[in-house]
């Protein structure tokens, strides 16, 4: 369950991340780097105080595991499954009020008809609001 909750929390924060440097390649892909590299080095430690050894790299023997690494990428997809469909829904709806705003500059454009300030007259200056 530990896994699943750093690598999510991680993918989000890197969903969430409008600007990317590499200060934040190395610490958002370094902190999952670090934390599969300590959770084999704690795994894999003999504890000389504890009479047994049950949890001895169980981390290891757990990624071998074609289950849990389905489960794992499973349970991560869906819950960042929202956050993906909020981005996907926002990028729509940014790119139509673009084309939306682009369409009424050309016919704001089309319809305006510019003529020098001498051909003007007063009855023209009334008409506008």
């Amino acid at each position: 369950a530990l896994p699943i909750f750093v690598f999510t929390v991680t993918l989000k924060l890197a969903l969430d991340t409008r600007f990317w440097t590499w200060i934040n390649h190395f610490v958002i892909w370094g902190s999952l780097a670090f934390y599969v590299f300590f959770s084999f080095f704690w795994g894999g430690i003999i504890w000389p105080f504890l009479k047994q050894q049950r949890m001895y790299f169980i981390f290891g023997h757990m990624l071998g595991s074609v289950s849990v690494w389905l489960t794992i990428i499973l349970l991560i997809l869906i819950s960042l499954y929202p956050e993906i469909l909020l981005i996907i829904a926002n990028n729509l709806k940014r790119s139509d009020q673009k084309n939306t705003l682009r369409s009424n500059k050309a016919e704001a454009a089309q319809s305006t008809t510019v003529r020098p300030l001498l051909f003007r007259t007063f009855s023209d200056e009334s008409n506008v609001l």
